[in-house]
């Protein structure tokens, strides 16, 4: 199989208000080191995420920690040694009580209602992975999510539209469907298809690029995850979602979900490993968060998901 060589355009140093603390620390803002990319393999981005570089849209950047106003480290998780904690089983169990009563309120479609409600499902077992959770709540009448290489969909832009404004009180004139596009559609990876030509049938069944995991709740569209799926790990881009239903906490959710589906991922390439609970073998097992700001209260719940481990940004190691 042929590998078209990457196309990338360097764009040097840049500077501007930071995105974090959006100023607050006086003169000092975000400095960083970027390119565009045209094309990128997922090697070389893997690669390159594994050195303290990230993404948006086609623009790549790694900051410059010396003379930004925050400190970015890179942090992921590796899901063959997650554990649950408490808080987290709390946002588990408020979305496992909330399908149930759904499940009880709307019966399966052309079925005929029954004359009592159903009896709840069994409750979540914590002593199992977090796949094996995430799998017992997932519901097609109720919850489901759906992976789609992106790709510009009209109520993925309403939902991104609303969410920006309500949540991080953005210009409406600012998010256009364009802005949408360059950041959360356009990506320079060039996808790799689980095809019978490509790869073999241990690597992921819809291969590695850029995705949209959309998340449904009674089949109305509440919240998309913009994924990108590499060698050896699932790198998480951005998220939004339906203000409707803040309640269920779908940050904390989705970030549970992604990684007992990062965890099949795994257990699909080595079906023979160990159990969840061992560090053997490579493939994807991590679960990328992006950048972890310990003095940014938003960002500080990333060093929630343990084991993580940060970068360092001076002798590369983590």
């Amino acid at each position: 199989m042929r590998h078209l060589p990457s196309d990338i355009r360097i764009t040097g140093p840049s500077h501007g208000k930071c995105g974090y603390c959006h100023g607050s620390r006086g003169s000092r803002s975000s400095h960083t080191f970027g390119f565009l990319a045209t094309r990128l393999s997922v090697t070389g981005y893997q690669q390159l995420i594994d050195r303290g570089w990230r993404r948006s849209g086609r623009y790549l950047y790694h900051p410059h920690p010396a003379t930004s106003c925050c400190k970015l480290y890179t942090i992921r998780l590796n899901v063959t040694q997650y554990q649950l904690t408490h808080g987290q089983r709390k946002v588990l169990k408020r979305a496992h009580r909330w399908t149930d009563a759904r499940r009880t309120l709307r019966p399966p479609e052309g079925a005929a209602r029954p004359a009592r409600p159903s009896a709840a499902s069994p409750p979540l077992d914590w002593t199992r992975p977090m796949c094996a959770i995430s799998a017992q709540m997932e519901d097609p009448r109720v919850w489901r999510t759906e992976l789609v290489p992106t790709a510009f969909a009209e109520d993925a832009y309403a939902l991104y539209r609303s969410y920006q404004i309500g949540v991080h009180g953005d210009d409406p004139d600012r998010i256009t469907r364009e802005q949408y596009r360059q950041f959360l559609v356009d990506s320079p990876l060039v996808p790799l298809e689980a095809s019978r030509a490509a790869l073999p049938a241990r690597h992921p069944e819809h291969g590695y690029g850029s995705f949209h995991l959309r998340y449904y709740l009674n089949g109305q569209l509440v919240a998309v995850s913009v994924l990108d799926i590499l060698p050896r790990s699932v790198s998480s881009v951005y998220f939004f979602y339906d203000l409707a239903h803040k309640h269920l906490g779908l940050g904390h959710y989705s970030a549970l979900h992604e990684i007992g589906w990062t965890q099949r991922l795994y257990q699909r390439r080595y079906p023979h490993a160990p159990p969840i609970t061992s560090l053997t073998g490579f493939g994807i097992r991590y679960y990328y968060l992006g950048y972890y700001i310990h003095d940014c209260a938003k960002m500080r719940y990333k060093g929630s998901y343990q084991p993580s481990e940060l970068l360092c940004p001076v002798t590369q190691t983590w």
